[in-house]
C-alpha cells in the first residue's frame, strides 16, 4: 500500500514495474482511487466544467482534468 495522495497510483506503478524488471514479481496489479471526502476545502462548491478555460490547469479537480484530456486527445470513456 502506498499513500502519496495524488501520486500514489503512479508510485505503485513504478514499484510494480521495478519488481517485474528485477525479477521480484511476474505480474503486479496496480490501481488507484481518488478519495477527496476527507478534504473539506471544496465542500458545497459545484465547479463548472468551463472553469478550466480560465483557471490554471493545475487548479482543477482530477476528474475534470481527465475529462478535458480525454476530449483533447479523442479518448472516449
Amino acid at each position: 500500500t502506498v499513500n502519496r495522495l495524488c501520486g500514489s497510483s503512479m508510485q505503485a506503478l513504478h514499484d510494480g514495474t521495478r519488481a517485474i524488471m528485477t525479477g521480484d514479481a511476474e505480474i503486479c496489479l496496480i490501481g488507484g482511487v481518488e478519495h477527496m471526502g476527507h478534504v473539506p476545502m471544496n465542500h458545497g462548491v459545484d465547479f463548472h466544467p468551463g472553469m478550466s478555460k480560465t483557471v490554471a490547469k493545475a487548479a482543477g479537480m482530477m476528474g475534470l482534468t481527465a475529462e478535458m484530456l480525454g476530449k483533447l486527445h479523442g479518448i472516449s470513456r
